[in-house]
């Protein structure tokens, strides 16, 4: 696979500070020629399985030879790898974490770390690993630096604890893993796993019983709701409102999704 130049930047770094600017400036210096989109730098602070769902949900739609770089790094200055992922569509530069343990078990998935410091910048410190080894590595990848130049085979990577939903049959329970702006729940039920089956409704906790409709304004403004959302996995949400702030963004809370037969 050949890289197009094109680098997305996942990030919980924000944008007041200037550490985003900051990657900009390194890869713009090493690439000229490359081309940066700021997927998000929002993600909740440490948050590694936001970042994880977030990449999976929209990296799938950049053109082949995409470097997605995800740097959400509570480990920064340990012992932790850094590396790097490459499918048959694109690259992924992440620590290892978890961040990229989606990727694992995907057919010609293969996997790196870094190990070779020639590539990073001269003077490397113990916070800022997105400045100072993530955006030299991404801009030699998008330059079309040899892999084998910058990091060795990887066997293994770190994983998260298991994030899906657990399917019993009549019903599957599952539990909130992000929310975004407008304070709509996102939950680890995907479509794809309800399958032919037919959702009934959905249950948030113990006393909130949710219908399961095609448009926030199926329900009257200020109402609760559930619905499939832009990704395919069941949001709740509040027709006119912030489900994150009436609920508190409640990751303990059960969501259960009753289903018909």
């Amino acid at each position: 696979m050949t890289p197009n130049k094109l680098i997305s930047l996942l990030t919980d770094f924000g944008l007041q500070d200037g550490y985003v600017g900051a990657m900009h400036g390194v890869i713009y210096s090493i690439c000229p020629e490359a081309r940066i989109v700021d997927l998000t730098h929002g993600v909740p602070p440490q948050n590694v399985e936001a970042a994880a769902f977030l990449l999976r949900a929209h990296s799938r739609y950049f053109p082949h030879g995409t470097v997605h770089v995800a740097v959400v790094d509570p480990g920064v200055g340990s012992s932790r790898e850094i590396i790097l992922a490459v499918d048959d569509r694109y690259f992924y530069l992440a620590p290892d974490n978890g961040l990229l343990g989606f990727l694992q078990g995907r057919p010609g998935v293969r996997f790196y770390a870094a190990n070779n410091p020639d590539y990073w910048l001269p003077a490397v410190s113990n916070t800022f690993h997105g400045r100072d080894i993530f955006a030299p590595l991404a801009a030699h990848i998008a330059s079309g630096v040899a892999i084998e130049a910058m990091f060795r085979p990887k066997e293994h990577i770190h994983r998260l604890p298991e994030a899906g939903a657990e399917d019993a049959g009549h019903e599957i329970r599952g539990r909130v893993i992000y929310h975004d702006r407008f304070g709509n729940l996102i939950t680890n039920i995907s479509r794809a796993a309800v399958g032919e089956r037919e959702p009934q409704l959905v249950l948030f906790g113990d006393e909130l019983r949710l219908p399961l409709v095609n448009s926030y304004a199926s329900v009257p403004v200020n109402a609760p709701l559930a619905i499939w959302g832009s990704f395919d996995y069941l949001e709740i949400a509040v027709n006119h409102g912030n489900a994150a702030q009436e609920f508190q963004a409640d990751r303990k809370k059960p969501v259960i999704l009753k289903l018909r037969g």
